[in-house]
């Protein structure tokens, strides 16, 4: 992952948008944290058939990134919650966990490059997903935390890219 991270924040050439199915794509990546987070209750609630245009590649690693933040924000047994909504330009990703939550004084530093609150993090995670999500998607990211209680991270995507 931070190999991939630090590619992502460097990374020059422009994303291809292709028509991405969200609940496939959040599926498979549930399902490969879900094998090594077996105590960790995973909640998957997306319509069928949820389409985007977006880099498929890129909107997995910023999936991938945000679900195993919570993993690691966990003490198991916990809980993640991940739900999508759309209307009809935009998709609501909703990313919740029952973790550590995020101190207050480090709430503002959270998304800058090699910031971490894990003893064991490089920084990248949260950089890269914010790159890929507000530079190269045009989307937005919203997070509430509150600490010993949990994060949500809620990313808003365009359905359409130009």
């Amino acid at each position: 992952f931070m190999i991939e991270d630090l590619l992502s924040l460097s990374r020059l050439k422009p994303p291809v948008y292709v028509p991405c199915d969200l609940g496939a794509m959040l599926g498979e990546c549930v399902e490969m944290f879900r094998q090594e987070y077996k105590l960790i209750d995973f909640e998957l609630n997306v319509k069928k058939n949820l389409r985007i245009q977006a880099d498929t590649s890129e909107i997995r690693q910023v999936f991938a990134n945000l679900i195993k933040n919570a993993c690691e924000a966990i003490t198991p047994p916990g809980e993640i919650r991940i739900s999508a909504q759309a209307d009809k330009s935009a998709v609501r990703v909703k990313f919740a966990d029952t973790g550590c939550g995020i101190a207050a004084d480090k709430m503002e530093e959270i998304w800058q490059p090699f910031i971490s609150t894990k003893s064991s993090g490089m920084g990248f995670g949260l950089a890269t997903v914010k790159k890929i999500v507000e530079e190269r998607h045009k989307g937005t990211i919203t997070f509430q935390s509150r600490q010993g209680e949990g994060t949500e991270i809620t990313i808003i995507l365009p359905r359409e890219q130009s």
